[in-house]
């Protein structure tokens, strides 16, 4: 490893680390939710014990009236890349919003940050957006499949059911010539024929409330335009373009490249997965949308 990586890695631990001590202590005092909540995160990381205790170190200096965090973010913006700095800031709203929202104190410490970082509140509050709707539809997202895979369940053992309940012994049926197997009715053709016509209708029920939730308003499909920072104005191209962008910051192998400690990895894996979702589910919309 070269020692400008090395470099990297240890600035975006260090302020990492000393930063979410600052913002927990921001009301002065730190309760029980705080720690647990860093405890969490560091074994999200798995960090080594080494790691784990330097990580204690560092928050509880954060904690001090002492602390500046001016120096702290001259010191980091110095030896980071740009990248790394909007990743600190997304890592630093990530854990501010652990809880649902941003609290008032904490937004401020944080928007401070981002100021110092040179971050415009334009282009902050665009961030803090993008991250809120990312984490809503993955939150909707793990709703909507755990609904769907009751629904599924429930169907099926109500299939199940329901057939139990009408099956009968196979009957030989036969046709004008006294020969069994054959149907003069033509009964057995239309039965097919009808559950054929059903088959297309459900089909067509399906596609027809894929687009009215398409075409009208869907807190998921707001919350996907917003998790990527774009909106239903927009190209297929513009669009694209825009997810490319967040992918080629935040997918885990180019940010392992440009210095980030392999124990943050895993969290930019979680948000590189969210942004895919929302970019799925939108190209899915847009295409039953336009084929409607």
């Amino acid at each position: 490893m070269s020692n400008q990586i090395q470099t990297l890695r240890e600035s975006f631990f260090n302020t990492v680390f000393s930063l979410l001590g600052h913002i927990a202590n921001c009301d002065g005092y730190i309760n029980r939710n705080e720690i647990k909540r860093i405890e969490v995160y560091m074994e999200k990381m798995d960090l080594s014990e080494k790691c784990k205790r330097e990580a204690q170190h560092l928050f509880k200096e954060g904690t001090s009236p002492a602390f500046n965090i001016s120096a702290v973010l001259k010191e980091f913006s110095k030896k980071t890349t740009p990248n790394l700095t909007q990743i600190l800031l997304v890592y630093l709203i990530t854990m501010a919003r652990t809880d649902g929202v941003l609290v008032d104190k904490e937004m401020q410490v944080v928007h401070k940050v981002a100021k110092e970082l040179g971050y415009t509140s334009i282009v902050f509050d665009h961030l803090l957006k993008m991250i809120s709707a990312q984490d809503e539809f993955a939150s909707a997202a793990q709703k909507r499949a755990n609904q769907q895979s009751e629904f599924t369940q429930s169907a099926s053992y109500q299939s199940k059911a329901s057939a139990y309940r009408n099956y009968e012994a196979p009957k030989h049926e036969t046709s004008g010539n006294g020969k069994p197997g054959s149907d003069a009715s033509g009964s057995g053709a239309a039965k097919d024929g009808s559950k054929n016509e059903q088959a297309k209708s459900s089909n067509n029920t399906h596609k027809n409330n894929f687009y009215s939730q398409a075409k009208y308003r869907n807190p998921a499909l707001e919350d996907a335009y917003q998790a990527l920072g774009v909106n239903s104005s927009m190209t297929e191209q513009e669009i694209r373009r825009a997810y490319q962008k967040l992918v080629s910051q935040f997918h885990p192998d180019k940010l392992t490249g440009q210095g980030m400690p392999p124990d943050f990895i895993n969290a930019a894996t979680e948000r590189f997965k969210k942004i895919q979702a929302a970019y799925e589910f939108l190209k899915k919309y847009r295409s039953i949308y336009s084929a409607a």
